[in-house]
């Protein structure tokens, strides 16, 4: 006869948990990997912000070339 329904389903439930342990760490991964791009791109937008209006660039933009 065949294998009772529960070890199936035991057996199908541990592949699911092997699977998603094998992708959690890639997706850990990407998330942090997103997350300090975003760091960094904000970082460059502040650091940018200052540096054109320490050289006051929209005033030389006003005048034209």
């Amino acid at each position: 006869m065949s294998t009772p329904f529960t070890e199936r389903l035991l057996g199908a439930l541990s592949a699911f948990y092997e699977g998603v342990m094998r992708f959690l760490p890639g997706l850990l991964a990407a998330l942090l990997v997103v997350a300090l791009g975003l760091a960094v791109a904000w970082l460059v937008k502040v650091v940018t912000k200052r540096i054109l209006v320490v050289t006051r660039f929209d005033r030389f933009c006003d005048h034209g070339i």
